[in-house]
């Protein structure tokens, strides 16, 4: 499941130019979609991601998220 940078932001309690920091290093990796180039993140990237790097992962918020 992929979720937006902005979600992706609200689940690990940090804001969105910080997802963009992160896609931008390589250190998170990302799909762009659509003409705008929209940054989507696939949650299990992002949990291991979290877990690598000692951040916080709301795994309430992201269960909502993936349904």
């Amino acid at each position: 499941m992929e979720i937006s940078a902005a979600n992706a932001a609200k689940v690990v309690h940090k804001n969105k130019e910080t997802i963009r920091r992160w896609v931008n290093g390589n250190l998170l990796p990302y799909r762009k979609e659509g003409l705008r180039g929209d940054i989507k993140i696939n949650i299990e990237d992002l949990r291991k991601f979290a877990q690598e790097y000692g951040y916080r992962f709301d795994e309430d918020f992201a269960a909502k998220l993936v349904g």
